[in-house]
Formats: structure tokens, C-alpha cells, sequence
């Protein structure tokens, strides 16, 4: 026999988990007991059942992580062995009927695809704590639903490196490696690609995400490496779409995406249909092939809504959700949080929604359904929107830090970015009290360059935040950014208009220095204000040591 069934064995003797399988789930065990093993669970009872295999049998699986057909697996098999070329071709055909009565493997009439997505580095990497890719992750699943095998690659985790990224590609060839890319990583992600395009010329390139849905024009015809951008909103297009590209772009271009065809862009008509939010489910974190333990990810992330009601000029989430805010039910949210907290044991969430106290009456009825499951929480808020009340519910139901977005104190500047509130600089600081004295964390965020800004308001920015910082300098930050003309903003389609000059060709570089300059404030300006918050912010942590 290839395996035997070994009910009830104790899986937690064996070591060294190498992959993951779903639809049935497998995961392929090495040196057990001197030999190997794979265990078959069951998700809604969390049983197992243990086999043992044979030497023949694991290599079958492994090479199975690509799916292949009969004659390809036997081709595989005997280019690794040549000396039992013979016995291969005679003996796996009965191999499979066995491991397909086990359910260890399953067959699809279609041919299925082996697919990486891709989470690019970018410099802020040393910065930033690593949150599951959360799109890329939704992504798999709807893939995966369509008969495809999918892994992710996660650059934000420590470990990923390029050589261990190619080592993986040489290791397994895939065949289309699909990139998440924002402007802060974009350059990262067209550099990858044509690494990737160089190696295996025959693996298809795809490119999606917030930079792609606004920049796709410009990125498919400056860089041949990307055979498809996937535009928008891209769970109900993303499996269509692998259908076309592989189909050599065959017939009509589906909805959601663009590429090139004899020098010509080709877009799809029309947009894809909304994504039942309710109907998204608990992430599958196994499918990051270079996660070596789910803590190091410190929060899940936990979607609620998505999209925002306000217009705001320096983001671009009015173009690419379309102003829409579509809530998705509390049932689906807190079922999610109940089986990440069975399945991982996650005990803190970071909320991925724009901003959750966009609609009063739904944050109550969250931080009611929320207090019930024990865990602590982070999100990001409008600042008028924090009140008694609020911080109140959002403390005792287990919030412990707020993100909130300040960006100017000036009211012509707010004015202009559609950021209008009527909070004077007394009242911000009233609201940050409430949160802090409720025994939250604050992350105060503004931004340097907005239209209109000057050293003297800049100034007045620096004051507010030493006043805060003295009084809260373990509980309150301060972060100051640099303008950036996000594609899809009304900033950066008025760029021109408002007198900004590029200071420097490469965006990737918003989030650690300027690269815009505008009529009130040079790059220069914005440095001395950024270095100063920082000197401040140091002087006040040494003084209270």
C-alpha cells in the first residue's frame, strides 16, 4: 500500500509541516518516525485523520503542490528518477486511484492553475509592524473557489528576502505571479516582476491593487513584464480574468481589467458586480508560504465596511470604492472573530475599515457585539466623531489605541481638502483627553505640504502637538507626513492647477521624505518641521525617564 489510515494518531508528534492543501485540507508531514505522513482534517469537527506514506506517496503529494496532469506528474517523477522511469510509469497510475480514495488528492476536469500573489517590500518596511495581506488573501479564496492552487508571499515578514523568494520560484513554477501593489511599493513591484518575467519567461505577470486601478494606462505600457492589470474591486473578477490571460485573451476583455495587445490598451467594458461583504470569512493564514508562525502577524485584520461617506482631496478611496460605504452585517464580523480566536488564538484585531465611527448608530451596535468575545481592538476615527459617548462604548468593549487623522489645524487648509470641522485646537485637545484618560492610545497623523500650509501654520501644528506630547508623552504620538499626490486624489489631478513642483521622481519616497513642493512650503520647509516633531518628541520622552 501507498499509506496507511492511522485514526486518532497524535499529530503533535510530528514536525516540520512543509505545505498546505485545501478542498479537502492536507498537510504534508516530513520525518515521522523515520518516514512521513499526511494529515487529512476535518474543519467543521476539528478531527484528524493521520496517514502514513511511503516515500513514493509524499512525492507524489509534494510534486502535487503544482497541480499537473497524470502524464505530467509521471514525466516529473521520472526526470527526478531516472533509473525507475519504468516502474513509474507503470506503478503511479495506482498510486493516485489510492491516494484519491483517501481523499489525499482530488481530480478537476479543468485544468487548475498554480498561482503566487505577492505582498511587495517596501522602505517602510523596518517601521511597520506586518498585518496579513489582507486583499491578497481574499483574493486566494475566491481562486481557490475556482479550482485554483494559490500561495502567498509576504515581503512585510521577517525572513522574506529576495534570494528565499526566488529560491521558492525555482522551487515550484508557477504559473502566474500576481503582485498587490500601492504607491508605496509600486516601484518594488515592477522591479520584482521583471525579475520574475526574466527567470521564467513563460509565468504570466498580474498586476492589481489601489496604484495599479488608477496607473494601469501608464504601467502596461511602460513595463512589458505585466501581462494583466486587474482594476478595482477584484474578488468577483479575479478568477475571470485568469481564465482570459490564459486563454491567450480570447474574446472580450471581462470587466476589471486592462492589458496591452500589439501596442494598443485593451480595457474591459463595464465594472465587475459588488462583493457580498457578508459572505467573507475567516483568512486561511496558511496560505503564506513564508509565515513561520501565524504571532508574527501581532493582530488579524478585521474588515467591517467597506468605503467612506467623506471626499476626502488627499485620498483616494472616493475613486476607487466610489464614495460608497457598504456595512457588512455583525453576525459575519463576530462569527470571524470567534474563529480566529479558535483557530489562531488572536486576541487583538486591527480594524481595516476607513474609518468605523463613520455611522454612530453601527459603532454602538459593534461595540456591543464586540464586548462579548474578550478581545482588545485598534481603529481608525474622525476626530469630531470622538465624544463621551463614544470613547465610553469603544474603551469598555476592549479598544485600546485610536488612529485619527488630524492633518491640519488651519481652517482655509482643511477648507480646501474637504476636511471642514468646527473643533478649535482646544476642543481637539479635549477629545484626546477623553481617550486617554478612558486608558487608550492615540495616534495623532498630519500631513505637511497640504494646499495652502505654511511654516507659520506648520508652527502652530508643532505647538499643539508639544502641548500634548508633555502632558501624554507614553499614551499620545505624533506622526507628521509628507504630501503625496496619490493617483486617483483630487490633489494629484489638481497638482498643476494648485503649483506644486515634483521634488523627486520617485513616489516611493512620500512616506520617508518629500516629494512635492507647494507655493508656501518648500521640501526644505517640510523637513524642518518633520525633524523638529521628531527632536521634540525625543526631548519629552528623555525628560520624563
Amino acid at each position: 500500500m501507498i499509506f496507511t489510515d492511522t485514526p486518532g494518531a497524535n499529530k503533535d508528534k510530528y514536525m516540520s509541516v512543509t505545505r498546505y492543501y485545501k478542498d479537502p485540507k492536507v498537510v504534508l508531514l516530513q520525518n515521522v518516525n523515520g518516514g512521513d505522513a499526511a494529515v487529512l482534517t476535518n474543519k467543521d469537527s476539528h478531527a484528524s485523520r493521520v496517514f502514513k506514506l511511503n516515500s513514493i506517496g509524499a512525492e507524489i503529494i509534494s510534486m502535487l503542490a503544482r497541480p499537473r496532469t497524470r502524464e505530467e506528474l509521471i514525466a516529473a517523477l521520472s526526470e527526478k528518477y531516472p533509473g525507475q522511469a519504468a516502474a513509474i510509469t507503470s506503478d503511479v497510475p495506482a498510486y493516485l486511484e489510492q491516494l484519491c480514495a483517501g481523499r489525499l488528492l482530488k481530480t478537476t476536469e479543468e485544468k487548475a492553475r498554480c498561482i503566487l500573489l505577492v505582498y511587495p517590500f517596501s522602505r517602510k518596511k523596518e517601521f511597520t509592524e506586518p498585518v496579513p495581506p489582507l486583499g491578497l488573501l481574499l483574493l486566494a479564496e475566491s481562486l481557490q473557489k475556482a479550482g485554483h492552487s494559490v500561495e502567498i508571499y509576504d515581503f512585510q515578514l521577517p525572513g522574506a528576502s529576495m534570494r528565499d523568494f526566488f529560491a521558492r520560484l525555482e522551487q515550484i513554477r508557477y504559473d502566474a505571479v500576481g503582485f498587490s501593489v500601492n504607491t508605496v511599493n509600486a516601484h518594488e513591484a515592477v522591479m520584482l516582476a521583471g525579475a520574475v518575467k526574466l527567470s521564467s519567461p513563460d509565468t504570466k505577470i498580474i498586476f492589481g491593487g489601489p496604484h495599479v486601478t488608477f496607473e494601469y494606462a501608464r504601467l502596461l505600457a511602460d513595463h512589458p513584464q505585466i501581462d494583466l492589470a486587474v482594476l478595482g474591486e477584484a474578488e468577483n473578477s479575479i478568477a475571470p480574468a485568469l481564465d482570459y490571460l490564459f486563454s491567450d485573451f480570447t474574446g472580450d476583455a471581462p470587466p476589471g481589467t486592462a492589458h496591452m495587445a500589439r501596442s494598443l490598451l485593451v480595457k474591459g467594458e463595464g465594472v465587475p458586480p459588488p462583493v457580498d461583504l457578508d459572505s467573507l470569512g475567516l483568512l486561511d493564514l496558511s496560505r503564506v508560504v513564508n509565515l513561520r508562525h501565524h504571532r508574527d502577524y501581532p493582530a488579524y485584520p478585521l474588515m467591517t465596511s467597506r468605503g467612506c461617506p467623506f471626499n476626502c482631496a488627499y485620498c483616494a478611496s472616493p475613486a476607487f470604492w466610489g464614495r460608497t460605504y457598504r456595512r457588512r452585517d455583525l453576525e459575519s464580523v463576530m462569527r470571524e472573530v470567534r474563529q480566529a480566536k479558535e483557530r489562531y488564538g488572536y486576541q487583538v484585531f486591527k480594524l481595516e475599515d476607513d474609518t468605523i465611527t463613520a455611522d454612530r448608530k453601527r459603532l454602538m451596535e459593534f461595540c456591543r457585539a464586540i464586548k462579548h468575545e474578550g478581545v482588545r481592538w485598534v481603529a481608525l476615527s474622525r476626530v469630531e466623531a470622538i465624544d463621551q459617548e463614544t470613547v465610553t462604548a469603544m474603551r469598555a468593549s476592549g479598544c485600546y489605541a485610536v488612529f485619527t487623522g488630524i492633518e491640519s489645524l488651519d481652517v482655509k487648509v482643511l477648507e480646501t481638502i474637504h476636511k471642514s470641522r468646527n473643533l478649535s485646537a482646544q476642543e481637539l485637545e479635549e477629545r484626546v483627553d477623553l481617550c486617554v484618560k478612558a486608558g487608550m492610545r492615540v495616534d495623532l497623523s498630519f500631513i505637511l505640504g497640504l494646499p495652502g500650509e505654511t511654516t507659520a501654520t506648520a508652527a502652530g501644528m508643532l505647538e499643539f502637538c508639544r502641548r500634548i506630547k508633555s502632558r501624554y508623552s507614553n499614551t499620545v504620538s505624533t506622526t507628521f507626513n509628507f504630501i503625496t499626490m496619490f493617483p486617483g486624489t483630487e490633489l494629484s489631478r489638481r497638482a498643476s492647477e494648485l503649483g506644486y513642483s515634483r521634488v523627486s521622481i520617485d513616489r516611493t519616497e512620500s512616506l520617508i521624505g518629500p516629494t512635492w513642493a507647494s507655493p508656501t512650503m518648500s521640501a526644505g520647509d517640510m523637513w524642518r518641521v518633520f525633524t523638529t516633531n521628531l527632536l521634540n518628541y525625543s526631548e519629552l520622552k528623555y525628560a520624563t525617564k
